[in-house]
């Protein structure tokens, strides 16, 4: 259907639509990336559920809700097949509607089958980690600053992003301790302004 091998059936409320990728924050059920396909009233009928109220989506891992703070950008298109696609995404995920006193989220698709490996940052992490952080921060400390942040614990796995092959992150930006940490790094050597990465 509409060339995409990896759909599944998601039920709520008495709708059935098909969904290609989710993320859902475990500590705060909220919907971090949903894409539904099929007929407008069953799309439109879970996305009014998911806005009432925390639902229990076994489906997207659990108890799950769109959370009204800090909201989703909807993304919205009319398939060859008739029906409908809504990709729903957290504010938190893009650069430029984010909040910077909220968690921000990256994440990939896995298709090169890394397995558990979480030493490489996606693509979108420094676009994010640049618009959130209140330092300047060089492109080319990508993989420095995805090291650092994995070992103060402030980079997080989304435990429940293995639905079709999404491998998703939490940045949780307490300003203070990454600008301590990279100040250090500066200081140690460990990342510098002379564009060498040693990642």
């Amino acid at each position: 259907m509409e060339n995409r091998s990896n759909l599944s059936t998601f039920r709520l409320v008495g709708f059935q639509v098909f969904f290609s990728v989710s993320v859902r924050d475990d500590d705060t059920s909220d919907v971090i990336l949903l894409d539904m396909i099929g007929p407008l009233q069953s799309i439109r009928g879970i996305w009014a559920a998911l806005k009432q109220k925390k639902h229990n989506c076994y489906t997207l891992g659990g108890m799950t809700k769109l959370q009204k703070e800090p909201g989703h950008y909807v993304i919205k298109s009319i398939l060859p097949s008739g029906f409908n696609n809504w990709t729903f995404v957290s504010r938190q995920a893009i650069p430029r509607l984010i909040n910077n006193d909220l968690p921000t989220f990256v994440w990939y698709e896995n298709k090169e089958n890394r397995g558990t490996n979480d030493d490489i940052p996606p693509k979108n992490f420094m676009p994010m980690l640049q618009a959130a952080a209140p330092f300047p921060i060089m492109n080319e400390w990508a993989n420095d600053m995805w090291k650092i942040g994995r070992r103060m614990n402030m980079i997080k796995r989304v435990d429940y992003s293995n639905q079709n092959n999404i491998k998703a992150y939490k940045i949780i930006m307490n300003r203070e301790r990454w600008e301590l940490k990279v100040t250090e790094a500066i200081q140690d050597g460990v990342i510098s302004f002379n564009n060498i990465n040693k990642g």
